[in-house]
Formats: C-alpha cells, sequence, structure tokens
C-alpha cells in the first residue's frame, strides 16, 4: 500500500522514481521517461502522474538550491580590519671587503658634489 488514501502503489512508485531522478539529474524529460520504461505496461498509464511529479520536484529542487554554487560555499566576507604595513625584503648586509664604500661617491662627480653640499664638507684635492 501507499499509505495515502486513493493512490495506489504503481503509480507512488512512479511518481517518486520521476521526482527523485530529476532532484538528482535536473533532466526532467529523462526522468519522466525513465520511470515510465522501467514500470513497462504501467508505465503509459501513470505518465501524466509522472509529469506532475517532475515538474513540481523539478521546480522546488531549482527553487531551493543557490543560483550561483560558489557564492553558497564561500562565507561572508570579514569586516575589514586595519592592518600595518609589512617591512619589504631586507637589504643585503655588505661583505667585509666592501663594507661602507658602497655609499660612498668618488671625488669630482655630481653625486659627490651634492652629498657635500648637503654636510657642509669642503672637497680637497
Amino acid at each position: 500500500m501507499s499509505h495515502l488514501p486513493g493512490l495506489p502503489l504503481v503509480p507512488a512508485v512512479a511518481m517518486g522514481m520521476g521526482a527523485m531522478t530529476v532532484a538528482m539529474l535536473r533532466l526532467p524529460l529523462t526522468s519522466v521517461l525513465l520511470a515510465t520504461l522501467l514500470l513497462a505496461s504501467d508505465g503509459l498509464a501513470v505518465t501524466p502522474l509522472v509529469i506532475v511529479a517532475v515538474v513540481i520536484a523539478y521546480v522546488v529542487t531549482v527553487r531551493i538550491a543557490p543560483a550561483d554554487p560558489s557564492a553558497a560555499r564561500s562565507a561572508p566576507a570579514p569586516a575589514p580590519r586595519e592592518t600595518t604595513p609589512t617591512p619589504g625584503p631586507q637589504p643585503r648586509r655588505p661583505r667585509n671587503d666592501d663594507r661602507g664604500r658602497h655609499d660612498r661617491a668618488p671625488p669630482g662627480t655630481a653625486r659627490h658634489a651634492e652629498a657635500s653640499a648637503i654636510t657642509g664638507a669642503q672637497t680637497v684635492r
């Protein structure tokens, strides 16, 4: 028995198969054909009931399912917070033989003249 008054077992099974198939496959026509063909001779008699069950199951499945699957999986964006800038890569330490020489400009160059003007040093020639 199908436990529903007025609904025999074969139509109930056909409707359940069609609804289950369309919910999983999301292919309404295939679901109606599969449920109808699996019930052989009884399938033709219950085809209208299967079509109604498949349409209702398909509409409910599409309505319940999120429109964008990636949006349903992602958590809501956290509130922006203040961040401190991270320091960049550390400068390379000079080797012992060139320590202190890398920031000095050779005498007579424009860079040396600017450095001398800033510090107030005299260039001795």
